[in-house]
C-alpha cells in the first residue's frame, strides 16, 4: 500500500505542477509514469483489476505512456510562452 501512496502523491503533484506551469512538470511526469509503469510491472496486476478486467494492465501502460508524450506536447508548446511574460509595474 505504501508504494500506491507513493505514486498518488507523485500522481497529484505532477498534475499540479503542470497546472502551475512549473517547468519541471515534464521531469514530475516522467517520475509519475516510470514509477506506475515499475508499479504495474513489479506487481504484475493494478489493485487486482486484473482480475476483473484482462485487458486492463495494457491499457494502463499506454496511458501511462501516451500521458508523459502529452504532457512533453503541453511543455514544448505553452511554457516557453509563459516564461517569456514580462510583467510591469504600475506608475503612478
Amino acid at each position: 500500500m505504501f508504494m500506491y501512496g507513493g505514486f498518488i502523491f507523485l500522481f497529484v503533484y505532477a498534475l499540479t505542477e503542470l497546472m502551475d506551469g512549473n517547468r519541471y512538470a515534464l521531469a514530475w511526469e516522467l517520475a509519475r509514469a516510470i514509477s506506475g509503469i515499475g508499479l504495474l510491472l513489479y506487481t504484475g496486476d493494478w489493485f487486482g483489476a486484473g482480475h476483473k478486467l484482462v485487458w486492463i494492465n495494457y491499457l494502463l501502460l499506454v496511458y501511462f505512456i501516451f500521458s508523459f508524450l502529452l504532457t512533453l506536447w503541453f511543455c514544448l508548446r505553452d511554457l516557453p510562452k509563459k516564461s517569456t511574460i514580462h510583467h510591469e509595474l504600475p506608475t503612478a
